[in-house]
């Protein structure tokens, strides 16, 4: 487990202390009738003390009042700031749990620490406290309704110490938006006990959407505002309204609302005619040439793959051990197990190496890691994502993984140029563009005794591909193979018009996140 070094205070004793200031100001103490049961949640010794002792008569008085007005008073932005550390060069337990395959951090575990942090920094925000597993005294609880983004500028590597952190950047009336970072960090090695390491760069950044509810009601419940005292924390809440209004914005211009655009279209069509001369060359037919591009150029320019053909599916019982605080499955369980079925799926997809080979040195793969057979497929962003259901303790959870678009560095096509390929993206800095594809990840919780099948929701990931240098040879990621290695260069085709709109959107995807990373680099 990460170091966590920020206030720990349970609700359980944070309930303590305000009784014993109650008893030693003289309050009075609560009646039989306004006590009730001590382990109802919201209810009982807890109600009157959060709020004001009186019961509630209806189902949104009690929302009301799970919490008191003194508790829904403005809270500074710095109160609800957590962070965790990940001291790896001074834990080699810890990079034996973390490493990767590929020599560098498992992000899906990482994905998981950051929706625990993001639980952390809300509850830290509304309860001041956070919350203790079973404690059913807890009137209010936090759910995770969405991650906006997670972006990652540089990559992780087991051999250098980081620190996890966030704070509550926007609140609503009921839901708070948390900003969260990953920061390489000075060597906490050589710190002395209580020195605070200094920060490198920071190499990923992300935003959580979480939502209260009240404990009784399962309804909205009202949460503190925030209290900006500089410049810098209105700078963010400002960051925070922007974000929320460019969220409805998008969700506005879904495919699922208003069609293609013209020129998206054209593109799609473009891309269409030359999937059909390259499925029938690898065939052996022959077809008509195309005005824009002639069969050759098509030929040795890429390999087409169904859309379909790329899908991988992984099936889980959900058992109690995956649960969160409220008997549920936390978000980031599900995160860290989508991601890595996106993962295996985008390296099935480029089809690696052709020979087992590696001519990968040690600081590549450091020794604890397997240095054959890597294949270098990256993280580059997670997009928006929202937890439409809860998925329950007891059900068996179907994760579908598939390729929706793919994009290759140097690629261009006819017509507006506004719409060709990008040159990929240059992750490392070393001036070497990266292919790059879009996969989403279909979660589907299915009722063992009914059968019945529900979908909580859809990852959305996008990965950098190795891809060749003017010789043929792996560069930049693709270096990571060895000389000998043959990396193919494949195209996903959508052969529906479901498939088709999942391409498009995500070649929307991509060319956003690249904007973001640009900006955030």
């Amino acid at each position: 487990m990460p170091t966590r070094l920020a206030p720990r205070q349970t609700w359980v004793e944070l309930t303590q202390s305000k009784l014993k200031e109650r008893q030693a100001t003289g309050a009075a103490a609560p009646t039989e009738e306004e006590e009730g049961s001590s382990i109802a949640p919201g209810g009982g010794l807890l109600a009157s003390l959060l709020g004001g002792g009186k019961k509630a008569a209806s189902g949104q008085n009690k929302a009301e009042s799970a919490l008191s007005e003194a508790m829904l008073a403005p809270k500074p932005m710095s109160a609800s700031y957590v962070e965790m550390y990940l001291p790896f060069s001074s834990s080699p337990s810890l990079v034996e749990k973390y490493i990767a395959t590929s020599g560098l951090v498992r992000l899906g575990l990482l994905f998981q620490d950051l929706d625990t942090l993001a639980g952390a920094c809300s509850y830290q925000h509304v309860l001041g406290a956070q919350p203790r597993e079973g404690d059913s005294s807890n009137p209010v609880y936090i759910v995770t309704a969405s991650v906006d983004r997670l972006d990652m500028l540089e990559p992780l590597r087991p051999e250098l110490d980081y620190r996890l952190c966030g704070q509550v950047i926007y609140t609503g009336s009921s839901s708070l938006e948390v900003l969260v970072t990953v920061d390489q960090i000075e060597s906490t090695a050589s710190k002395a006990p209580g020195e605070y390491p200094k920060t490198v760069k920071t190499c990923l950044t992300g935003r959580f959407t979480m939502a209260a509810r009240n404990a009784l009601t399962r309804r909205a419940q009202k949460i503190p505002p925030l209290m900006l005292n500089t410049e810098a924390e209105r700078a963010l809440f400002a960051v925070g309204e922007e974000l929320k209004a460019r969220k409805r914005e998008h969700s506005l211009a879904s495919l699922e609302r208003v069609p293609p655009t013209q020129a998206e279209s054209a593109l799609l069509h473009q891309q269409y005619l030359e999937d059909e001369v390259a499925f029938a060359q690898q065939a052996g037919k022959e077809v008509a040439k195309l005005t824009t591009k002639s069969d050759a150029q098509i030929s040795v320019g890429f390999e087409p793959v169904p859309a379909s053909s790329t899908v991988l599916t992984s099936s889980a019982h959900m058992h109690p051990s995956h649960r969160n605080v409220h008997a549920k499955v936390f978000g980031g369980f599900l995160m860290r197990h989508a991601y890595e079925l996106a993962w295996m799926c985008a390296a099935l997809f480029k089809g690696g190496s052709s020979s087992t080979s590696s001519t990968a040195t040690s600081e590549q793969h450091p020794p604890s890691a397997p240095a054959s057979g890597a294949v270098p497929v990256q993280f580059l962003a997670l997009d928006t994502l929202s937890f439409h259901a809860p998925v329950e303790i007891g059900a068996m959870l179907t994760l579908t993984a598939r390729v929706d678009y793919s994009e290759h560095r140097g690629g261009a096509n006819a017509g507006d140029e506004s719409l060709a390929d990008a040159a990929g993206e240059d992750i490392n800095g070393d001036g070497h563009a990266e292919d790059v594809a879009a996969v989403s990840v279909l979660a589907e919780v299915t009722n063992i005794a009914t059968g019945e099948t529900t979908r909580t929701n859809t990852f959305r990931f996008s990965f950098a591909l190795a891809s060749f240098n003017g010789n043929g040879q792996g560069s930049g990621l693709g270096s990571m193979l060895g000389k000998d290695s043959a990396i193919r260069r494949r195209r996903v085709s959508p052969r529906s018009y479901a498939e088709a709109m999942e391409w498009i959107d995500g070649r929307r995807r991509i060319a956003a996140g690249r904007e973001v990373r640009r900006g955030l680099r």
